[in-house]
């Protein structure tokens, strides 16, 4: 089985990465930030909280039969975990601590058939053509609901099927994906990320409020006929912007250049990998993972900055993003540690901040780091002027 993911990190190319334009959700930094002399203290106008709403279906009992990927407590995710809380109560046992593959979950939206009317949810990670159905973000073929075993579903009576996981109705491999199952029963998945939230009052499953968020939508009979849509990634093309959040209310947008060049901003102990499987034989990770407490040189500050740490998730939400790599960042002796989520994201642990990042700039930054770490200093200064 082929597998189409947009969460792919490539490590170790030797080639400048051309960065897509796209419609940016980033914001401008005024003059004023620019110019200060490391950082800005502002009222927050530079960064941008991005809007969700919730899923246009109810998730109560009453209306909907749910059902979400189980995951291995010893790697908690986040966004399991938040499904598991939400519905845990409202699902059968064995399925109501997370489903272990596909067969379980078409089993338990079987089970769940005393009224015709209600809508099936399945809950999971996903990607371009496929929804996780357990072992939360790292899924096996078993563990996945795409174009090769979708006929499990075949004998759902629910009204509807929503895929709610990210990404999963885009490109070519998710409408067939989603006219395969459309052809059993209504069915649809959407092109973006998605959300989970159970901290009062944002509770339930959520996907952004954006005018470029499709569905695709096929019935029997009726099946999705226009192109897919590309996958939706916030911050495509962002200013070189970051901020931070403060120990107070607001953010500090930071000057990074200037930072840099009096000692005060250094990002180390940066790695990140192909999800779900390692990017690299043993060897080269090791050899490459062994250098990367020396990257700390301007040149990797600047490509940092092109990232675009200045657009978050509103508080309280969580992505259903895979934990892809980390880094540390010690800005004026002070360390904060960051996670990496699926190329799109990064999550600060300090502010439980969610930042959405440029996957481009955020492929030209390892860019950089490789050039770095074999050696050819000159090569990256110009990759990122």
């Amino acid at each position: 089985m082929i597998r189409r993911i947009c969460l792919i990190i490539i490590l170790g190319i030797t080639y400048a990465v051309v960065i897509g334009a796209a419609i940016s959700c980033a914001a401008m930094i005024s003059p004023e930030a620019q110019k200060d002399g490391g950082s800005k203290k502002n009222d927050g106008s530079a960064v941008v909280e991005v809007k969700v709403v919730k899923l246009d279906a109810s998730t109560s009992p009453d209306e909907s039969c749910i059902s979400f990927e189980g995951f291995d407590p010893r790697a908690k995710d986040n966004f399991t975990a938040c499904a598991q809380h939400l519905f845990q109560d409202q699902v059968p046992t064995p399925y109501n601590v997370g489903t272990n593959n596909s067969v379980d979950a078409a089993n338990n939206l079987h089970s769940c058939v005393s009224a015709k009317n209600k809508k099936a949810i399945l809950v999971g990670h996903g990607g371009q053509g496929w929804t996780a159905t357990g072992n939360g973000p790292n899924p096996s073929e078993s563990q996945e609901l795409d174009s090769d075993s979708y006929r499990l579903f075949r004998d759902l009576k629910e009204s509807e099927l929503i895929l709610f996981s990210c990404w999963t109705g885009s490109f070519p491999v998710g409408k067939d994906l989603v006219n395969n199952l459309g052809a059993i029963l209504p069915t649809r998945a959407q092109n973006g990320p998605v959300f989970c939230g159970d901290v009062r009052p944002n509770v339930g499953l959520y996907v952004l409020d954006d005018k470029r968020l499709k569905w695709i939508i096929a019935k029997p009979k009726t099946l999705f006929s226009d192109p897919p849509p590309d996958p939706l990634y916030l911050n495509q093309n962002p200013t070189p912007c970051v901020a931070l959040k403060k120990e107070t209310d607001g953010f500090e947008v930071l000057n990074v250049k200037e930072l840099t060049k009096n000692g005060q901003f250094e990002v180390s102990d940066y790695f990140s990998s192909y999800w779900p499987k390692p990017p690299l034989p043993p060897e080269s990770s090791k050899k490459f993972h062994s250098l990367q407490s020396a990257f700390t040189a301007p040149v990797i500050n600047k490509g940092f900055s092109e990232i675009g740490f200045c657009t978050v998730l509103p508080k309280d939400y969580i992505p259903g993003l895979p934990v892809t790599g980390g880094f540390k960042l010690t800005i004026r002796g002070e360390t904060r540690m960051f996670d990496i989520l699926g190329d799109a994201m990064a999550y600060d642990h300090k502010s439980n901040v969610y930042y959405f990042v440029a996957p481009s700039s955020l492929r030209r930054f390892e860019h950089v780091l490789n050039l770095k770490a074999y050696g050819q200093l000159n090569k990256a200064n110009d990759a990122v002027k």
